[in-house]
């Protein structure tokens, strides 16, 4: 009786996660929607009004203050683009996991100064939303975990695509979990502890390797029942 109220109350937990993060990823798609197609469109129309404006005869003063005005909606029109590609990148869903997760990269070394590579095994293709999602959101969610880590030199995604599987290995250089201490353990603990609930939501696995001095690797293999989700393939 006892080990069956245990199983109860961890399939309640279970549920309650998987709950939340579809919930989250609800949310989150709905707001970088309405960012994109709302806010960013507008920021959009008004940087190019403004540029229309400037380009007719006009006073050195009211020139400068134009090219003010531009200044200030181009960076609100930047931020509100760092924060669709956070909450959700339109990519995702219009070319899938692999051309969102190299954009991502490619914006975290301008943004963050990082050393991050990418490499990919193997032809992709279009997977089920969950899978490409929980992807993407475990290589943010290390990519954001070595910014506040100083001892990571340099991450390295690698992913290898199998007819039946997909198998995405991050190692992390210059950092071994087995060294660390304190809150900076603790920290990467909460993340590990999320990344294995990620890859449990879609039936995947997470194994953890760690060097003694020098690197620490995630694999995470992920089974594909529907690889071939409408979408098609791309190189």
């Amino acid at each position: 009786m006892k080990e069956d109220s245990c199983k109860q109350r961890k399939g309640c937990r279970n549920l309650n996660v998987h709950t939340f993060i579809e919930t989250q990823e609800e949310v989150r798609t709905r707001l970088s929607h309405e960012l994109h197609n709302g806010v960013g469109q507008a920021l959009y129309s008004i940087v190019l009004g403004l540029q229309i404006i400037n380009e007719n005869d006009l006073d050195i003063q009211t020139t400068k203050h134009l090219a003010d005005m531009r200044g200030v909606a181009n960076k609100a029109l930047h931020t509100v683009k760092d924060v669709v590609f956070e909450l959700r990148p339109l990519m995702l869903d219009d070319l899938g996991i692999i051309p969102a997760v190299r954009s991502y990269i490619e914006m975290a070394k301008q943004k963050y100064g990082k050393e991050i590579d990418l490499e990919v095994l193997g032809e992709t293709k279009r997977y089920d939303t969950a899978v490409e999602t929980m992807l993407y959101r475990i290589c943010q969610e290390v990519v954001m975990l070595s910014i506040h880590c100083s001892q990571v030199q340099r991450l390295v995604f690698r992913f290898q695509i199998n007819t039946d599987s997909i198998q995405l290995d991050i190692t992390a250089i210059g950092c071994s979990v087995s060294r660390l201490y304190g809150q900076e353990s603790e920290k990467i603990a909460h993340v590990f502890a999320a990344i294995d609930i990620r890859a449990r939501q879609v039936n995947g696995s997470m194994d953890i390797y760690a060097d003694a001095d020098n690197w620490t690797k995630l694999s995470i293999t992920v089974p594909l029942s529907h690889p071939n989700r409408e979408g098609g393939e791309f190189e």
